[in-house]
């Protein structure tokens, strides 16, 4: 395909501005979105490698996407990726293996929080690189890594640090979706990276980055697990735990009594609190928009149709939680230490919060209704 002329933006700049967002109803895990930025650097890139398009995200489920920017790779909300110009995106869905689509979405969420690989990005027009770097991805690496984990090559003869947005469009073998776009109010945050900072999902991230930068010098003395699924060397955070937890007993210990210092003096095990608060605020005002004596019935309909979708998300996130608590129970069994128990204990408390703002999300819809 050609890429867009600076005529053409030109032209979109003038139009009144339309704001949309994806509507995650229409949205399947694993769903591929592409993006042609309007940066000059979106456009360098869409040139270079001659597509329509210069960034790649993938739909997780419920209500979230996850991408791979400059400060790392973030699950970010639906809510926040705002779509000015509708004909510089794109939808593209694994039509024929749904199993598939939805492994890679899971292995994709598990990729968070590693550090975003310019080089590497550049490197598949560039030349330079033979092995990729396990602690960074690029926005389009990421989805083809998560889809070649899943059992599903989304460029035949390539690795996944070859993959570029142009692979994902033309050589997929995937099918394109219309986009399932709702119009939202003028006046939101237009660059999502604002609109993401200072949010308890980038400081998750933050503090991620940085405990795994302090152990990260201890990975020498871990053993390789060989498990399928287990990373080594780890690339992330989680990669490290995983490790970790497979380690025979009194090896790995130096680095427990560090990741739970560390944790502890990033408050990591406390993180979630303030979004149970965030979040319980945004339930209440809603209630009281529905309570609003001049709201019309498209407005309630729009609260009543985004609260049940924060509902799904609630219970999703509560089941993770509950797994994580339970798994993390279990590797104290038999590794004793108290990093252990306290990220189980961190993962139940969430589950709870989960489950009060579930509840607090269905009795509005009950009696708002």
């Amino acid at each position: 395909m050609l890429a867009r002329t600076g005529r053409q933006d030109e032209r979109e700049s003038t139009q009144v501005r339309r704001n949309w967002i994806f509507d995650p109803g229409k949205l399947q895990p694993g769903d591929v979105v592409l993006e042609r930025g309007k940066r000059l650097r979106s456009k360098a890139i869409a040139l270079a490698d001659r597509g329509t398009y210069s960034h790649a995200l993938l739909w997780l489920g419920n209500t979230d996407f996850i991408e791979a920017v400059g400060n790392g790779v973030r699950v970010i909300s639906f809510q926040r990726v705002l779509v000015h110009h509708p004909k510089r995106w794109l939808l593209i869905r694994l039509v024929e293996d749904p199993g598939k689509a939805q492994k890679a979405a899971a292995v994709a969420r598990n990729l968070a929080h590693k550090k975003y690989d310019l080089r590497g990005a550049l490197s598949t027009k560039m030349g330079g690189r033979k092995t990729p770097d396990p602690t960074s991805l690029f926005c389009s690496q990421l989805v083809a890594t998560a889809y070649a984990e899943a059992g599903y090559a989304i460029a035949p003869g390539k690795i996944a640090a070859q993959v570029t947005p142009a692979d994902i469009e033309n050589k997929s073998g995937m099918t394109s979706i219309p986009l399932p776009l709702v119009e939202v109010e003028r006046g939101r945050k237009a660059n999502r990276d604002e609109s993401y900072k200072g949010t308890s999902m980038e400081r998750e991230m933050q503090v991620s980055q940085e405990a795994f930068l302090a152990v990260q010098g201890h990975i020498d003395t871990l053993e390789d697990p060989a498990t399928d699924g287990v990373n080594f060397p780890p690339g992330s955070l989680y990669d490290f735990l995983e490790v970790l937890s497979r380690q025979k007993r009194g090896v790995g210990t130096e680095s427990e009594d560090l990741l739970l210092s560390e944790l502890s003096r990033l408050n990591y095990f406390m993180l979630s609190v303030p979004t149970v608060i965030g979040a319980r605020a945004e339930i209440e005002s809603a209630r009281a928009e529905l309570l609003a004596p001049d709201i019309s019935d498209a407005e309630r309909h729009q609260i009543l149709e985004n609260l049940n979708t924060v509902a799904m998300s609630y219970r999703d996130t509560q089941q993770r939680y509950q797994q994580n608590g339970a798994t993390c129970q279990r590797i104290y069994s038999y590794r004793r230490h108290q990093l252990w128990l306290k990220l189980a204990a961190m993962h139940f408390r969430n589950a709870d919060g989960m489950s009060m703002l579930i509840e607090l999300t269905t009795d509005t819809q009950h009696h708002q209704g």
